[in-house]
């Protein structure tokens, strides 16, 4: 009985997705993850919303999407502007720089008021958080990335 309690535990811990992504980044600066963050954001159309010693925040503005569960009634329909916002922490630990991420979903009337903030949480949102992270690492550890290693004529 005590090993199908242990299997069933593991089953749904494992099957629950985290709420935020966290690693170790050997040798590594806010200021370089920082950079490096941008780097690898910003030709995909995010920008720097806000930075500082403890955390960075990176947004990529959606434009008017349709939203599910809620309604605008003055208006008459389900539209409202979203900004994905990647939130990074950083806290100097003894074997490098730990980096925990996670992403909202900020959803906003065409006035810009809040409407709603959304945490990121489905598995395949969670796994591109967690590949950005260990690209982010790789390239703050002096590694080289994947993409990188590739000829011109690959």
């Amino acid at each position: 009985m005590r090993s199908l309690a242990s299997w069933v535990l593991a089953v749904c811990i494992a099957g629950a997705p985290a709420r935020a992504q966290t690693l170790v980044a050997k040798g590594a600066t806010p200021t370089a993850a920082i950079d490096a963050l941008k780097a690898y954001l910003e030709p995909q159309g995010f920008r720097l919303v806000r930075s500082d010693a403890k955390q960075a925040v990176l947004g990529l503005d959606l434009g008017i999407v349709p939203q599910h569960g809620l309604y605008h009634g003055r208006r008459g329909d389900n539209r409202f502007r979203v900004i994905m916002e990647l939130h990074v922490r950083f806290k100097q630990k003894a074997d490098g720089l730990e980096l925990n991420a996670y992403e909202d979903a900020t959803i906003l009337d065409r006035d810009s008021s809040l409407v709603e903030r959304r945490r990121v949480r489905t598995h395949q949102e969670l796994d591109n958080i967690r590949q950005l992270m260990e690209e982010i690492r790789r390239q703050l550890e002096g590694g080289r990335s994947p993409d990188s290693t590739r000829g011109p004529n690959d």
